[in-house]
């Protein structure tokens, strides 16, 4: 960690344990200047305010699928919302823990990627690609994130995550055929207040948090929260710590430990209320992380494969190993931020305008990784690797969304324009030794050859833009009906500046032509639609049918255009609390067909990008929460999805994803401190990640190659397992606050099993494993 950021730590530290006095003092002058609401909500509330739920029953949830708040209950379509609470008992520290207990939902690491690869009912994404784009949408506060890439980064004050399965594409747009996962982050309360938060666990890990609430003054608030994180790898590096140079590109010192993270995150929020109709929100998140990503396991090796290296020490299994030879993998870099300004202005009574308004940016520098895995091929002075490859990555998006939102007697509408701009670049080259890549010397720079070095790896540039405009709306009749409907057309106009790709030459020989410094441009259209119809058998009981299509946009990859991939779901639920607010249960059945799919290939010309062939998914997806009494609540959550394609690619959804979840309050001891214990456990069916049987390679939706049945039936995810739990005791007297001491584990059972596998053509795959068990200790105090 920086000096810089541990003395800024440090201090923000010192000021949430010693402040509260010199807030109270800004609080009680803020209340000189203006009058202060009488009952002010929580320091931790959600950004989406809850209305109370009965005495002792189960909270009532508010979310924003729809793009307003109502409550989920009433919304009809499958969703789970994640509260801040749950959030922190669980762990949920990026978008990559979203997936433990939602259904038919599978969040995992990709294997020398910083990129998440998400699964949702049967839809998948994880391009690396700036011209390939995701049928997962992820979003911050409702502001689309253009790239997957970078979604893994930390936010500092999370109060609330969405996950909306099915298409989303007539309020939420493009790119969201399997679903949206909306992180929101926390507003300011205006009233004074610090929360500070430190932690230790295995591996050296270590974290930070300061949270604080400014006084409201003049119908300014403000918060603030900032954040550290860092831990060491639990699998160790035993090839030699050296230094590699390459020109133009700089010094790749390799690590001693993986998967290793130092990250530092920020949230500013600002809200503005000293206008009367008028709100105004500016929001900044910012996140650097170094990240030293999972060392790659050489599952099995192909027997063809040489290096021109002598093999010193490279070790090839299916088993789980704590020490690897990772001889060149180095750490990566990545800075995300962020700023989102809304305006929202209520006309009258019955319309209220809201202009969001967005620009972010990421920079990632992936470091240095051999491709095939962890291994050690050396002469004693140069070392090399059948694949090594440089990867880093520039973008930027901008995005205007304009809304009218109306409610008039039984007629709720919103209408609204949008706007998306965004610009991205790669520089990937990969060296092999299959084409003559005479390895490296530690300390002497090694030059790209840019004959032999981009043909299957890519230098190139991006350039999306997309408008589109939407309207929905909901009409009650009847005392019990409600029918909902929506639009949205999308025009698409994106273009591919190509540098290197796809080439290969030797000397004033020519091989194959590929890529060199063209430009390509693709336009397309399209018009996605909703309508469903909800029957309410009582408050707290309905039952709904929901038609929607989506799309994920066409474009251009390398030179060769692609269509948009297009998909309609029917989908068909009951929503129902009843035992006095103390049982909810959420069950959902749908029907999704998709064509035209968009398969993303890799060989040893590059990536490619063809349209081919259809799929359909039927599955069921059931959610419960209980709360039998006021001390113990519990929950869980089932999904069935089974998916078939019209070609020989295998789907890498999981048959049968569950969840458990219990929580019991115990009686209070000592001074009124409140021992809380939850236990969670989630299981995931096994599942194929090899698009094609071991052995064989994909070419537009078709397997070609000699099948290795022995090996493809081992290059299977297994079933997973894992069981967290956390102690907790809060309402700890500290000084003019309360704190909050935890004790937790996660993967209690040590579940050491491959989490995810990918091949190298032939019978060469690679992978990494899950995390292995670990404990830590939290403090919280909040004044």
């Amino acid at each position: 960690m920086h000096a810089f950021q541990r003395r800024i730590l440090s201090r923000s530290i010192l000021l949430a344990f010693s402040a509260p006095g010199l807030l109270a003092c800004a609080s009680a002058q803020a209340q000189a200047q203006e009058v202060v609401a009488a009952e002010a909500p929580a320091l931790a509330a959600p950004a989406a305010e809850q209305p109370a739920a009965k005495a002792g029953g189960i909270e009532t949830v508010v979310v924003t699928a729809r793009r307003k708040k109502e409550r989920m209950q009433d919304v009809p379509t499958a969703i789970t919302a994640i509260s801040a609470k749950e959030i922190e008992n669980m762990k949920i520290e990026t978008i990559t823990d979203v997936g433990q207990n939602v259904p038919n939902v599978q969040v995992s690491q990709q294997g020398g990627a910083l990129a998440p690869e998400f699964h949702v009912r049967g839809i998948a994404n994880g391009s690396l690609n700036v011209q390939v784009d995701s049928g997962i949408g992820a979003y911050v506060d409702g502001v689309y994130l253009g790239r997957v890439a970078a979604s893994a980064f930390e936010i500092a004050d999370l109060a609330q995550i969405e996950v909306m399965r099915g298409p989303q594409g007539t309020l939420f747009g493009r790119n969201s055929t399997g679903g949206a996962i909306n992180l929101i982050t926390a507003d300011p309360t205006g009233v004074t207040g610090i929360n500070a938060e430190v932690g230790f666990s295995k591996y050296k890990g270590r974290h930070q948090k300061v949270g604080i609430d400014f006084p409201s003054v003049a119908g300014l608030a403000a918060r603030l929260t900032v954040s550290h994180r860092e831990s060491d790898g639990y699998v160790t590096n035993t090839a030699p710590i050296q230094t590699f140079k390459v020109a133009g590109w700089g010094d790749f010192t390799t690590s001693r430990n993986a998967p290793a993270n130092d990250a530092d995150a920020a949230l500013l929020s600002l809200q503005y209320k000293g206008v009367d109709k008028l709100v105004l929100d500016y929001k900044f998140d910012y996140s650097r992380s170094t990240q030293t990503i999972d060392y790659r396991q050489i599952l099995n090796l192909d027997a063809g494969v040489s290096t021109g290296f002598a093999a010193v020490s490279v070790p090839v299994g299916f088993g789980y190993m704590r020490s690897l030879p990772a001889t060149f993998e180095s750490p990566a870099g990545m800075e995300v931020q962020g700023h989102a300004f809304k305006a929202n202005y209520a006309i009258n009574d019955q319309i209220s305008a809201k202009y969001i308004g967005a620009y972010r940016e990421y920079h990632i520098d992936y470091g240095m990784n051999a491709v095939f895995g962890a291994g050690l091929w050396t002469d004693g002075t140069t070392f090399g690797a059948p694949m090594l490859a440089l990867r880093k990555e520039r973008q930027h998006q901008s995005s205007h969304e304009l809304q009218l939102l109306g409610k008039s007697g039984p007629l709720d509408w919103i209408a609204g324009l949008f706007y998306f701009d965004e610009s991205a670049s790669n520089d990937n080259p990969v060296m092999l030794a299959a084409l003559g890549f005479p390895g490296i010397k530690p300390g002497v720079a090694y030059t790209i050859n840019p004959d032999t070095d981009y043909l299957v790896g890519q230098k190139d540039s991006a350039v999306n833009k997309s408008s589109a405009a939407y309207a929905h709306a909901s009409w009650e009749f009847g005392g019990a009906w409600v029918l909902s409907g929506g639009l949205r057309h999308t025009r698409d106009k994106r273009s591919e500046h190509v540098d290197n790709a796809g080439r290969l030459a030797f000397g004033s020989t020519v091989i194959l032509p590929g890529f060199l410094n063209q430009d390509f441009v693709y336009e397309g259209s399209h018009t996605d639609y909703d309508v469903s119809a909800t029957f309410k058998f009582g408050k707290d009981t309905s039952a709904y049918a929901k038609y929607s299509t989506g799309y994920v946009s066409g474009g251009i990859l390398m030179g060769i255009s692609f269509l948009p991939e297009t998909v309609t779901s029917l989908e068909a639920g009951i929503k129902s609390t009843m035992l006095d607010n103390r049982l909810r249960s959420n069950l959902a059945v749908f029907e999704m067909r998709r064509k035209n799919l968009q398969f993303e290939g890799f060989s040893g010309a590059g990536y490619s990008m063809t349209n081919d062939g259809t799929a359909k998914t039927t599955g069921l997806e059931l959610e419960l929460m209980y709360k039998p009494s006021d001390a113990l609540t519990l929950n869980g959550s089932l999904g069935i999805s089974s998916v078939s394609n019209s070609g020989q690619y295998r789907t890498f959804q999981p048959k049968q994803t569950a969840s458990f979840g219990a929580e019991y309050k115990f009686a209070r001891i000592f001074n009124e401190v409140l021992p809380t214990l939850r236990v969670d456990g989630t299981y995931m069916a096994e599942s194929n990640r090899l698009s094609c049987p071991a052995g064989m390679d994909a070419a537009r939706n078709i397997c070609t190659g000699n099948l290795n049945a022995a090996l493809d039936a081992r290059a299977v995810i297994p079933a997973a397992k894992q069981l967290n739990a956390r102690l907790s005791f809060s309402n700890i007297s500290v000084a003019s606050g309360t704190g909050k001491l935890s004790f937790w584990g996660r993967n209690l059972l040590d579940q050491n099993k491959s989490s995810y596998m990918y091949s190298l053509g032939g019978d060469t795959v690679s992978g990494i494993f899950q995390a292995p068990r670990t404990f830590g200790v939290d403090f919280a105090v909040s004044f």
